[in-house]
């Protein structure tokens, strides 16, 4: 019903309790289709233009579907299909992963589901039970589906703290919660541990690192330019105190500032970084865009800081 489809990704150990989950969706979605062994140019072939929502069951996805399928999550973006064409299979989908693909899951597209060996009675979900299931929800779902379809388009609820994409999945879960402002601010609370996961996966990545040490220097107030070796130096220590081994040189960090967008400037001792308010207004951005200012490292009196301090907005 969003203006953009969400997702779910369900992992567990056991692959009948997946099958479970996605056979009960099957009974509680619009259009349903049930896949397996699906592959890019399978993908391809659907009949998208009915906007299927798929329920996958595919432990060991490949990495180039499970692009694939990333790619399409975000409406009006096409894939390449044969002949010069393109096809669009943007929709709502749900993907059974098992154990071992636990790490395409955790970067924050999708709602998480984690299955418990004992969490479903295989008794309860025989084929009767779903078809009564079905036939219950299914006309009160389309109901509110058409009674809401407006509101749903106009939604304005937002989680500006969130890290892109929980935000966006917390923007289109919201969306479809009419007329009760309270429940859709509790997904604020259910998406906040999947959210810390993004955070924490992306503490090691070398572009959030140098945006966390230039915004700390930032604050600090101490200097009115950094030396891109410096930078270096912090973002290595700062890195293997986080556990990771690689390493950077002033080069390469150079060059990650670059594609930041950070200018530089050359002096007889080397280059450096200028923490400007020009610098202040482009590092806040992209600390908000990467998920680095949080209530930690957000400085009172800061006017960038306060650019970001936004409330859930709640339609």
């Amino acid at each position: 019903m969003c203006a953009d489809c969400t997702g779910l990704g369900i992992y567990g150990p056991v692959q009948g309790q997946g099958i479970d989950v996605l056979r009960l969706l099957r009974s509680l979605c619009r259009r349903p289709v049930l896949l397996a062994g699906i592959t890019p140019a399978g993908l391809r072939a659907l009949p998208t233009y009915l906007h299927p929502t798929l329920l996958i069951n595919q432990p060991g996805l490949k990495p180039r579907t499970w692009a694939l399928l990333r790619g399409s999550s975000h409406r009006g973006f096409y894939i390449p299909a044969g002949k010069g064409g393109v096809v669009d299979v943007h929709g709502a989908r749900a993907i059974f992963l098992g154990m071992d693909d636990t790490d395409k899951i955790t970067r924050g597209e999708v709602l998480h589901l984690f299955l418990a060996p004992a969490l479903f009675n295989h008794s309860v979900l025989n084929d009767a039970r779903l078809d009564q299931i079905a036939c219950e929800l299914q006309p009160k779902l389309l109901s509110y589906r058409l009674k809401n379809w407006q509101k749903v388009q106009e939604s304005a609820f937002d989680v500006s703290t969130f890290t892109f994409p929980t935000r966006e999945l917390a923007r289109n879960l919201g969306a479809c919660v009419v007329d009760d402002p309270e429940l859709a601010e509790k997904l604020s609370l259910l998406l906040e541990a999947q959210d810390e996961d993004v955070r924490a996966q992306r503490c090691t990545d070398v572009r959030y690192v140098i945006i966390e040490i230039i915004l700390v220097l930032l604050h600090k107030m101490e200097l009115s330019a950094v030396r891109v070796g410096k930078i270096s130096e912090l973002t290595n220590a700062l890195l293997r105190s986080r556990g990771e081994i690689v390493e950077y040189n002033s080069a390469e960090v150079g060059w990650k500032l670059r594609q930041l967008g950070l200018c530089r400037r050359r002096d007889g001792a080397g280059k450096s970084l200028c923490l400007h308010q020009d610098t202040s207004r482009r590092i806040h951005d992209l600390a908000r865009s990467y998920g680095v200012l949080s209530r930690v490292n957000v400085r009172q009196g800061c006017p960038d800081c306060a650019k970001a301090a936004q409330p859930v907005v709640v339609s």
